[in-house]
């Protein structure tokens, strides 16, 4: 979600020529960055270039604004920590600095990081950095209508105000970004988003029409193919139309496991595999709902933990609808064990354990 160079009028060659001739031209670096974090596997190494130029002799706003940018792009890439440590360096940096777009920028920047880290873990504190990361960027949104940044506001503004389940306030934002920034890289992602917002709302028919509009521009940025069919998939699948979300969800997994995601690639693909065993399971596919829900599983306890109880208790219910007694077992004894799970899940896996024919005596010999 950085604010995009010219990085076309360039290469790579050239800039790390500039860079390593002792270049301290900051663009030089944040052009360099943005081509390699456009490149899948690529993206920690747009990070150490951006954290050079961080040794630049720099205002204290340059400073802060690249810090800002370092701390969004470590929590992108699942480093929690150094991103929060980042995230409040830059806001140290803006403290005494008086009001203008670039702080009010560097402050929702840095609050939404924040907003995002703790998300998982304690939702206070989301909640809290979330609503003065709004207040920031609908600050600098509303007084700094012609800034020149503007859409990077608005994007930053409907990301905050989607994890605050705020949908019909990100969907608007993101129209903002389609009018305010005319690029098709640009374009992609704000219609994936878009569509998605349209989907929480559940608008479906407008959340499908936008996802497919994405597909006709995803060659601007290949790497959003498997986020467009995973969101398209999961549209589908709520208007009921099971077999057409399965090809669909197939075809994101696909272009996943082609590391064409824009970033967390392995949450994508844990996401895809649980949606997939869903479909499977509700049509009383076991085995292959087995196969799917186990290849979601090792990426769900760190990234969907919320998820991880449910699918075990699924695991569960498939391995009995096969006859797999004794991983059945297993799997309802893990659930009845987790002080994650809820009530019900326990009491379903309670329910699961009383269909199991009886364990075998132990022999004596």
């Amino acid at each position: 979600m950085a604010a995009t160079t010219n990085s076309d009028s360039v290469d790579e060659p050239m800039l790390r020529e500039r860079i390593l001739a002792g270049s301290q031209d900051l663009e030089d670096y944040k052009a360099l960055a943005e081509l390699l974090w456009e490149s899948p596997g690529r993206e920690n190494e747009g990070i150490l270039i951006l954290q050079k130029a961080l040794d630049l002799p720099l205002s204290n706003i340059e400073k802060a604004e690249g810090q800002a940018e370092v701390g969004w792009f470590l929590y992108e890439v699942g480093q929690f920590d150094r991103a929060m440590s980042m995230a409040k360096a830059a806001l140290a940096g803006v403290a005494e600095q008086p009001e203008s777009p670039e702080v009010l920028m560097v402050q929702g920047i840095s609050r939404a990081t924040l907003a995002n880290c703790f998300y998982p873990t304690d939702r206070s504190a989301s909640d809290s950095e979330a609503a003065l990361a709004v207040q920031s960027l609908e600050q600098l949104i509303r007084r700094y209508p012609t800034w020149r940044n503007l859409a990077e506001a608005y994007r930053f503004a409907a990301a905050v105000h989607f994890l605050r389940e705020e949908y019909v306030r990100a969907g608007a934002l993101y129209e903002e970004v389609l009018r305010t920034d005319p690029s098709e890289r640009s374009r992609v992602d704000a219609l994936v988003w878009l569509g998605n917002a349209l989907r929480s709302q559940g608008h479906l028919t407008e959340a499908e029409a936008r996802l497919r509009e994405a597909l006709d521009v995803v060659t601007a940025d290949k790497r959003y193919l498997a986020r467009i069919y995973y969101e398209l998939g999961k549209v589908l699948r709520l208007a009921n139309r099971a077999d057409e979300a399965l090809v669909v969800f197939g075809q994101a997994l696909a272009a996943a496991d082609a590391r064409s995601v824009p970033r967390g690639y392995r949450s994508m693909i844990a996401e895809i595999q649980w949606e997939l065993g869903n479909l499977h399971y509700d049509a009383q596919r076991y085995g292959e709902a087995l196969a799917a829900f186990q290849g979601a599983l090792p990426n769900l306890i760190e990234t969907f933990p919320a998820l991880y109880s449910d699918t075990i208790l699924t695991l569960g219910h498939c391995c009995l609808a096969t006859g797999q007694h004794a991983r059945a077992r297993d799997y309802y004894e893990e659930v009845l064990a987790s002080e994650h799970a809820t009530g019900d899940q326990k009491a379903a896996a309670r329910d699961g354990l009383s269909q199991l024919p009886p364990l075998s005596p132990s022999k004596l010999h």
